[in-house]
C-alpha cells in the first residue's frame, strides 16, 4: 500500500516537474522566436541565443539563492535555540552556586560569619531572577522543560525570601538568643536549594543533547 502510494507521489511530482519545464520552454521559445523574427541580420540570432541563456541562468541562479537562503533560516534557527538552552543552564547553573554558598555560609551558625555575608545574596538573586523571568520556556518545545523552569523559579523566588529573612532572625539571636526563627529559615533554604539543584541537572540532562543536535 505505502509503495502504491510512494509511487502515485513520485508519479504526481514527475508530472508537475515536466509541467514546469515545458512552461519554461515555451516562455523561452517565445522569446527567441521573437527575436528572430525581429532580426534583419545573422548577428542578431545571437542575441537571441543570448537571452535564453541569460534566462536559463538568472533561473538557475534564483533557484541556487532560494535555497540558500532556506538554508541560512534554518541554521540560525537552530543557532537560536541552541543560545537560549546555553542562557537558561547558565541562569540554572549560577542559581546552584549561589544557593549552595548562602546555605553553607548559614549552616556554620557562626554568628559574625553570618552577618558578614547577610546581605550578599541579593543582588545576585535579584539580576537571576530577572534573567530567568525573561525566558519563555515553552519556546522549548518540550513539557518537562517547562514544568522544572517553573520549579526553579519557585524555588528561587522563595530562596530570595528566605535569605532577605535571615538578618532580622540573626538579630533574634543576638538579642534574644532565640535561634527558633533562624532554624526554620535554614530549614526552608535546604529545601530550596535542593529543588534548585534538581532543577538544574533536569534541565542539563533535557538540553544538553538538544544543543549538541541544533549546533551541527
Amino acid at each position: 500500500m505505502s509503495s502504491s502510494l510512494s509511487s502515485k507521489f513520485a508519479f504526481s511530482v514527475l508530472v508537475v516537474l515536466l509541467a514546469a519545464i515545458l512552461f519554461f520552454c515555451g516562455v523561452a521559445s517565445a522569446i527567441v522566436i521573437t527575436n528572430v523574427m525581429e532580426i534583419k541580420e545573422g548577428a542578431s540570432w545571437v542575441q537571441a541565443i543570448g537571452g535564453f541563456l541569460a534566462i536559463v541562468a538568472a533561473f538557475m541562479i534564483g533557484n541556487s539563492q532560494a535555497k540558500a537562503a532556506i538554508a541560512a533560516v534554518g541554521l540560525a534557527d537552530r543557532l537560536s535555540y541552541a543560545r537560549k538552552c546555553n542562557a537558561l543552564l547558565a541562569v540554572a547553573s549560577e542559581l546552584t552556586k549561589v544557593s549552595e554558598k548562602a546555605f553553607e555560609v548559614y549552616k556554620t551558625r557562626h554568628e559574625l560569619m553570618m552577618k558578614l555575608f547577610a546581605g550578599e545574596w541579593t543582588l545576585p538573586l535579584e539580576t537571576l531572577l530577572e534573567e530567568l523571568a525573561d525566558i519563555r520556556a515553552h519556546e522549548f518545545g518540550d513539557q518537562d522543560v517547562l514544568t522544572t523552569v517553573v520549579s526553579l523559579k519557585v524555588a528561587s523566588s522563595y530562596l530570595k525570601n528566605m535569605l532577605d529573612k535571615m538578618p532580622a532572625a540573626i538579630d533574634d539571636i543576638d538579642n534574644e538568643n532565640n535561634w527558633n526563627r533562624f532554624d526554620h529559615l535554614l530549614n526552608v533554604i535546604d529545601i530550596n536549594r535542593k529543588l534548585i539543584a534538581k532543577a538544574s541537572e533536569t534541565l542539563g540532562e533535557r538540553l544538553r543533547p538538544a544543543i549538541v543536535s541544533h549546533s551541527s
